[in-house]
């Protein structure tokens, strides 16, 4: 990667690895990351502060290790990695 870019600071910041993490305003941003070779490509992230309704969650992790979560709402889904950590 080359680099990584909010296109709202205030809404979502994204460090030089990628991570998003929102803000205290709420509201829409673009993040953007350009690699090497030029190529381009963006995610729109919505900052807000109500807790997301979700359907149905699968795939929660139950033991340490890397797990996927898939969030489901409607017609939208979500999925993330997570890392659960030994205790």
């Amino acid at each position: 990667m080359k680099s990584w870019k909010s296109s709202s600071a205030k809404v979502a910041k994204v460090s030089a690895k990628g991570k998003i993490t929102a803000q205290k305003k709420t509201g829409k941003a673009t993040v953007t990351v350009t690699l090497k070779s030029g190529k381009k490509a963006t995610v729109k992230v919505t900052v807000q502060k109500k807790e997301v309704k979700t359907t149905k969650t699968t795939g929660v992790a139950k033991k340490a290790g890397k797990s996927k979560i898939t969030v489901k709402s409607g017609s939208k889904k979500a999925v993330m990695t997570v890392t659960v950590k030994k205790k």
